[in-house]
């Protein structure tokens, strides 16, 4: 059965007795303890006082080095006489750059390199070509660093430029004239003359080392014990955390970058800002007081065995729990959220045991929850102080903002600010949560690497228990590239919103050159919507006349000043100079000046561009449409294509229009003579005789027979008849007007009709024809003989001689019959 605290508190008082002899030895111990670490701190100090002033000393050496190299007097008078001159000579350089090597740089073998620059930081001497010729603002180790002071130093530090590390002093060139600055003279040193400072270990005994560390924790001498370490190892030991934060040394006993316990001392640079460190393993110091430490506790072993293994048994069992408790808060307190104990008692401690993994479990839950909610939360996080400096950021913050916790603590929210945020919002956010009240909203941030990004934001006040502010906390998610594709989105549906209405337009195009019966008021529908529809300044339509191998220009629509656009005429006759009409491909010029022209063009004004696009249909080009525009408005590639779209739509109606034409006119007209056929004539004629219903008007109607028909062929051939038919075609079309129409009724017969003719008007005009073939001659029938022939024509009228076709064109016919009764060759009115 487990004892209680009580009991065992009995017990340890009935030992106490015992106690002193221990306590003795040990005081006695830790006291000489205490005096070897005292007095090893106090030699450390001593050593770390020297190496710094020996340290000191060293860079001071070698900035009285720099001066002393700036006011030489070679280097003055050559930089007075650049100055002066505004001009550098090339010898004069190489007698520089040979100065800088033989007389200077060997004055101490620590020197890597010497540059002499101008009064504009242009590097014109050095010991290291590589330097030469540039500009100090070239390198980044000389970016927001004033380094043209009177001996001024830089480092040490990494110069990778010249492959080395080393620190940078600078002096003045002073002239001697003025006193102005001429110039300025860089000296680099390895940091080999500080190592050789850190590297001198005599008394430091086998683990004793002395180093430097730079302002940001980096080792920048070599170690004793790590091979390389000059600015790769960067320091994160108690005295280096002390130096971080307050710019001051340290004694005492700690693990040193190894992770070894040392005894060491630390002493602060503030000149250049350096740490320097010196160090010894805690198990050599306190190597003289080990043998007599260990005959302490023995003779304490011996002297209260008793009391030992009375306080062993019980204060393991006490004092041993109770420790592991305090430690297990003390770990708990540190954020080791995890650490429990596992003490399986019955007594008090057991029953304080349990109840801390109690309360440990709970609490680590609750933070674990708002660990992960504010350290894994998909937003940005940011707290700040009443005055607006953060105070913590999560690292989504530094995800979206590329600003690091260390960086954006301490800073403002300001940081993020675009130039072009309206004050207006900001004066209003902070109106609204300085007076307690939460705000929401959406602005565009700016982050580090100066790049926008959208937020959407909840920024709310945090109260203290007093129901004061203490802080403020942003809740900010990056929602840019929801505006991305809001953007896009929109984006998106203006060009689907253009097309839609751009296909609609180009359907009704299509439909309208579909519907459209006529050439040319196709063309000429064709011509105002292309032109109005893309905002063109003129348009040409020039169509190919197959027939006449001419151009012709059937419309023109323009808003050009006069004269600022001509057609050459030697295109118009002769259409293959046209570059577009030959080669079947668009021409484009948007600068007149810089492009292909087009050889139709004869005069354009500089100020505009034009686009030629081809009609081709069935295989070949019927003509070309000019079109020309502002240069600084002129179309884009799409634009042009989609032209090129509505000018493929006409070409093939326009094909279309004359494939009907041709397809009409052969289905109406005699393929021997030319002249309508039988089909024409009797759908015409009814046509006619309705209108002339209508209009209460004549109609008169011949019916020509050539006398002797089947003579001309017997004696000469049917070759020579049906030239005779032909020509007696062209005759009769000749002999009439634009309204009247002939037609072949069949065989050697003809048929006239002539709209708004009376019976006598029309008896005349049939006498002239008879007339006029009577006394003509058809000389090219036969070679070497003239043909003559005589006609019999029967003529009727509407409605003198019939109410309808049928009963007209019998009429006729019946007067045909009679002339010919009567000896041929003459006219006979029904």
């Amino acid at each position: 059965m487990g004892l209680s605290i009580k009991s065992k508190l009995l017990i340890y008082s009935l030992c106490i007795s015992l106690i002193p002899i221990t306590i003795i030895t040990l005081v006695y111990f830790l006291n000489e303890k205490r005096a070897i670490k005292e007095k090893t701190i106090e030699w450390l100090t001593a050593v770390a006082e020297s190496k710094k002033m020996h340290v000191l000393s060293s860079i001071e050496a070698k900035k009285m080095r720099a001066i002393d190299f700036s006011s030489d007097g070679l280097i003055k008078n050559s930089l007075e006489r650049m100055h002066h001159n505004n001009a550098y000579s090339h010898n004069m350089l190489i007698h520089l750059n040979k100065h800088l090597s033989t007389q200077k740089r060997i004055l101490d073998p620590h020197i890597a390199a010497i540059a002499l620059l101008n009064e504009k930081g242009a590097i014109i001497a050095s010991t290291n070509k590589i330097l030469i010729g540039k500009n100090k603002s070239e390198f980044s180790i000389f970016t927001n660093t004033k380094i043209m002071e009177s001996a001024g130093v830089l480092g040490p530090c990494k110069i990778p430029f010249i492959g080395i590390n080393g620190i940078i002093i600078s002096a003045p060139v002073i002239s001697k004239n003025n006193l102005n600055e001429i110039g300025s003279l860089i000296v680099f040193y390895h940091l080999s003359f500080l190592d050789e400072i850190m590297l001198d270990r005599k008394g430091f005994g086998k683990t004793g080392e002395v180093y430097l560390l730079n302002g940001e924790g980096m080792m920048i001498t070599n170690s004793r014990y790590i091979n390389d370490v000059p600015f790769n190892l960067k320091m994160n030991t108690v005295p280096v955390r002390n130096f971080l934060a307050n710019n001051k040394g340290t004694s005492g006993i700690y693990p040193d970058y190894r992770g070894i316990a040392v005894v060491g001392t630390s002493q602060y640079l503030h000149e250049y800002d350096l740490l320097l460190l010196a160090e010894i393993d805690k198990a050599e110091a306190f190597a003289p007081i080990k043998i007599f430490g260990i005959v302490a506790v023995s003779a304490s072993f011996l002297c209260a065995s008793i009391v030992i293994c009375a306080v062993i048994i019980f204060s393991f069992s006490t004092s041993q729990p109770i420790m592991r408790l305090k430690y297990a808060m003390e770990r708990f307190m540190a954020g080791d959220l995890k650490y429990r104990i596992n003490m399986p008692r019955k007594d008090e401690i057991g029953v304080l045991s349990d109840s801390f993994n109690c309360m440990a479990d709970k609490l680590a839950l609750e933070t674990h929850k708002l660990t992960c909610a504010v350290e894994q939360n998909p937003c940005a996080i940011i707290i700040t102080d009443i005055d607006g400096s953060i105070v913590y950021v999560n690292p989504k913050f530094t995800e979206i903002t590329g600003y690091s916790q260390k960086e954006a603590v301490g800073q403002n929210p300001r940081i993020l600010k675009t130039e072009t945020a309206p004050k207006e919002l900001y004066k209003e956010l902070w109106e609204k949560i300085s007076s307690g009240m939460e705000w929401r909203g959406e602005f565009c941030n700016k982050r580090k690497n100066g790049t926008n990004y959208w937020i959407s934001a909840t920024i709310s006040p945090v109260k203290d228990s007093d129901g004061k502010i203490s802080n403020f906390i942003g809740i900010q998610e990056d929602i840019t590239k929801a505006k991305q594709a809001e953007s896009e989105l929109r984006e998106a549906v203006l060009e689907r919103d253009k097309n839609i209405s751009e296909l609609n337009h180009l359907i009704l195009f299509s439909t309208m050159l579909r519907d459209e019966t006529k050439e040319d008021m196709l063309v000429k529908n064709m011509g105002y919507t292309i032109k109005e529809h893309f905002g063109a300044n003129s348009l040409h339509i020039l169509l190919l006349n197959e027939n006449k191998n001419i151009l012709e220009e059937p419309i023109t629509i323009s808003s050009i000043k006069k004269n600022s656009l001509f057609i050459k005429e030697d295109v118009i006759l002769n259409p293959a100079l046209c570059r577009t009409i030959r080669t079947g491909q668009i021409l484009v010029a948007q600068n007149i000046d810089n492009h292909i022209s087009c050889e139709c063009i004869k005069e354009l004004n500089e100020n505009f561009g034009y686009v030629c696009v081809p009609l081709i249909a069935g295989g070949k080009a019927l003509g070309v449409i000019v079109l020309t525009r502002e240069r600084d408005s002129f179309w884009s590639e799409k634009q042009i294509a989609l032209i090129s779209t509505y000018a493929n739509i006409t070409a093939s109606s326009l094909y279309k229009i004359r494939l009907m034409n041709s397809a009409e006119q052969a289905a109406i007209t005699d393929g021997l003579t030319g002249v309508y056929n039988r089909r024409f004539f009797e759908e015409m004629t009814k046509k006619q005789l309705l209108i002339a219903k209508r209009r209460n008007l004549n109609l008169s109607l011949f019916l020509i027979d050539i006398d002797y028909f089947k003579k001309v062929n017997d004696t000469y051939g049917h070759t020579a008849g049906d030239a005779l038919l032909q020509e007696l075609g062209v005759l009769l079309t000749k002999s009439i007007r634009e309204s009247d129409f002939v037609a072949r009724y069949g065989g050697e017969e003809f048929t006239v009709v002539l709209p708004e003719v009376e019976i006598n008007e029309a008896f005349k005009k049939a006498e002239h024809i008879k007339t006029s073939v009577e006394t003509s001659n058809f000389d090219t029938l036969v070679s070497g003989k003239t043909v003559r022939i005589t006609l019999s024509i029967g003529v009727a009228t509407f409605p003198l001689h019939g109410s309808n076709y049928e009963e007209l064109v019998c009429a006729a016919d019946r007067a045909l019959y009679q002339a010919k009764e009567k000896g041929r060759n003459m006219v006979i009115s029904a």
